[in-house]
């Protein structure tokens, strides 16, 4: 397949915060809102994919299905020199819906295989997250690292409008 920008397609879908350039192939069947897509796609950042359907008809988009990532460096995947290299590999659940960041609703479950995160070697963890209302919730996580477990000692809640700290408990 011939490699593609997804930062021109940004420009068509705001929504979209991946960039940079992959190759793969992309499957497409169906008519909006009811997309299917399936794709695997790599480039500089790693390779992901996304099995799942699709509403990609403003003003309210969504998607439904899994992706899946292999040593993806959401660094380079997002532009953003902000964050810390992160090559990750798992699978995610997702099911989200929305027209901007003020409406997204999003339910995901995280399975996350042995990869890095922030400089940490992190084990196989799994993590609920659920965002609504400008609140993002973490149920039942478990982040296991290089000795390390860390749970939320209760459930974790942050405003968008507002930095927190998660109240987590850790043992080694």
């Amino acid at each position: 397949a011939q490699p593609r920008s997804l930062t021109a397609q940004a420009h068509s879908y705001p929504l979209l915060p991946l960039r940079g350039s992959n190759a793969g192939p992309v499957q497409v069947k169906g008519m909006s809102p009811n997309l299917l897509v399936n794709t695997t796609l790599t480039g500089p950042a790693g390779t992901f994919g996304y099995s799942g359907l699709v509403d990609a008809d403003p003003l309210v988009y969504g998607a439904r299905g899994r992706a899946t990532s292999n040593a993806l460096d959401l660094r380079l995947l997002l532009e953003k020199n902000t964050l810390p290299h992160t090559p990750l590999t798992g699978q995610y659940d997702l099911d989200l819906r929305g027209q901007d960041i003020a409406t997204l609703a999003v339910s995901a479950v995280a399975t996350i295989e042995k990869s890095t995160l922030a400089g940490l070697q992190v084990d196989p963890s799994v993590a609920r997250l659920r965002f609504a209302d400008g609140v993002a919730t973490v149920h039942t996580p478990a982040l296991h690292a290089a000795g390390l477990t860390a749970r939320p000692t209760v459930p974790v809640a942050m405003p968008a409008s507002h930095a927190c700290s998660p109240l987590v408990s850790a043992t080694r």
